[in-house]
């Protein structure tokens, strides 16, 4: 959790290099993805991509060619909001006063990224901050 909190930045950079970012915020336009429509990550796959997720995208698709755009404000926002969803969760589990409900209308899209970064995060082996994701 500590880890998370102090290096949001840090691991949302390293995801978004990881899917063919580049440091500065923009993207290799030579990294697209090689997924087709509506098939879903086989396990041979995952092991021939881990070096090169960029792949795992749809086909002839990079992260701002997505739709809706994955930038890297975005992704960063995405950590941080996933930081605050695991303090407020480990602030319910000490039996602290957690605070009031969420962000109205974003909770579905909201639920969806967490769930992908839950899979980026497994990937890159903090086992225990996906484990934290689900109660």
């Amino acid at each position: 959790m500590e880890y998370l909190g102090s290096n949001e930045l840090e691991i949302a950079n390293e995801i978004w290099e990881m899917y063919g970012g580049n440091e500065d915020g923009s993207v290799d336009e030579s990294k697209t993805g090689k997924r087709l429509e509506d098939k879903e990550a086989s396990d041979d796959e995952v092991e021939d991509t881990k070096n090169t997720k960029w792949q795992r995208l749809p086909q002839n698709k990079t992260l701002m060619s997505l739709n809706p755009p994955v930038t890297l404000d975005k992704l960063h926002n995405a950590v941080k909001y996933l930081s605050f969803g695991i303090a407020k969760n480990k602030s319910k589990e000490q039996g602290a006063a957690a605070g009031g409900g969420g962000m109205p209308g974003l909770a579905s899209y909201n639920y969806r990224n967490m769930v992908k970064i839950a899979k980026i995060l497994d990937n890159l082996g903090y086992y225990n901050i996906t484990d934290r994701l689900m109660p």
